[in-house]
């Protein structure tokens, strides 16, 4: 189960979010999600004052980030900021399979000084 909201003062966050059973109601993880169908998304947000937030997604998860340092680097695959008020908005990456399947993931991610990091694998 994934929580709605991480929080931390001070420290590092790591959230593994690789075993997610991401699959549509009734259907295999690899289903294709039917045109026009709203499947429900994995939503979560993480924020950490001063440290480091890590997440791993899986390798063919549908992925939007929306990941911000106040004063740090933000990474996601060959997408990265750095600096102050480092940015990366991410809509829709489908992952290595490049098909749109299964419930999306929706990232919220924030360092306010510090590095967010978002892995595939």
């Amino acid at each position: 189960m994934v929580a709605r909201e991480y929080d931390r003062a001070a420290g590092n966050i790591e959230l593994d979010l690789r075993k997610l059973d991401l699959s549509l109601p009734g259907e295999g993880a690899t289903a294709p999600a039917p045109p026009g169908t709203a499947a429900d998304a994995v939503r979560t947000a993480a924020s950490v004052g001063m440290g480091n937030l890590e997440v791993w997604v899986p390798a063919n998860a549908d992925v939007t980030l929306r990941g911000s340092a106040g004063l740090g680097h933000v990474q996601f695959g060959d997408r990265e900021s750095g600096g102050s008020n480092a940015r990366v908005d991410v809509v829709e990456d489908l992952g290595a399979d490049g098909v749109r399947s299964g419930r999306p993931i929706v990232l919220d991610l924030h360092a306010g000084l510090g590095n967010v990091e978002v892995h595939r694998g």
